[in-house]
């Protein structure tokens, strides 16, 4: 018989919403996913790929939500107004973490005008997913859209983030190339540091990436999937074969990490 895996992982939503979407989900046995909802500040994304009026990819959310746990995408422009949308979001709308895209939004997660929102964060006890390394974003255009690349560098900004708030959940999203040595290194050295592997086919995973999933970030890495940009078959099938780490990788750690038992519950 197939088995069946728990996956949890970014997935765009108005994609999968889509009747082939889910059916190449329940093909390959996906029974559960985190979903991040994309509500990006409008000043800080082109035109092309602003969200519409009603936020559609919350109300699929919503009427997904046996399988689908959200995280909100933040930076709204006002801090006092990203403080009360983030009480918003955690205690009436359900959503169980941030996810912080620096590149995009233009800021580094160090700035401390970001401090009471991190804050604010904290005291909720939900947690963040930060992007690290380069993006698609912009890429091949002139001047990159205007995207600043040093914006995700993990060094020093997202190490001092995990010193200055040690009760915050960080996850690093994605393999953080160029600087995934910098991703690894802090990782292991603040206990409040994790790392989900989205955007990138794991046979291009830099090899102290490759190196250390079965190791030292057995218990702190998370597989994600940025589907479509790559189908899940493509990266379930790229995946080296380590029975012994795989449990915790594909939904484990995650469950663990952003205590899905607990928002189920809720």
């Amino acid at each position: 018989p197939r088995t069946r895996v728990r996956l949890f992982g970014v997935v765009v939503p108005d994609v999968e919403e889509a009747p082939v979407g889910r059916a190449r989900l329940a093909e390959l046995g996906v029974e559960d996913h985190v979903q991040q909802a994309r509500v990006l500040p409008p000043q800080s994304v082109p035109p092309q790929i602003q969200p519409s009026a009603g936020l559609p990819e919350r109300k699929a959310a919503k009427r997904r939500q046996q399988r689908v746990l959200e995280m909100l995408h933040t930076l709204p422009p006002s801090a006092q107004k990203a403080i009360q949308e983030a009480e918003h979001a955690i205690n009436d709308l359900g959503l169980i973490g941030f996810h912080f895209h620096p590149i995009c939004g233009d800021f580094s997660v160090d700035d401390p005008k970001l401090r009471p929102l991190f804050e604010k964060i904290t005291e909720l006890g939900v947690p963040v997913l930060i992007d690290v390394g380069t993006t698609g974003m912009g890429a091949g255009a002139p001047g990159g859209l205007g995207r600043r690349l040093k914006m995700s560098r993990p060094l020093p900004a997202l190490d001092d983030l995990a010193a200055d708030f040690p009760q915050l959940k960080i996850i690093a999203a994605h393999p953080g190339w160029p600087w995934t040595d910098e991703v690894l290194m802090i990782c292991l050295h603040k206990g409040n540091v994790f790392w989900e592997m989205s955007g990138w086919g794991p046979e291009y995973f830099p090899e102290a990436l490759k190196h250390d999933i079965p190791r030292r970030l057995k218990d702190r890495g998370m597989f994600g999937s940025d589907y479509p940009s790559l189908t899940h078959r493509r990266l379930f099938e790229g995946w080296p074969k380590l029975d012994e780490v795989m449990d915790g990788v594909f939904h484990s750690n995650a469950e663990r990490i952003l205590n899905l038992a607990m928002a189920r519950r809720a």
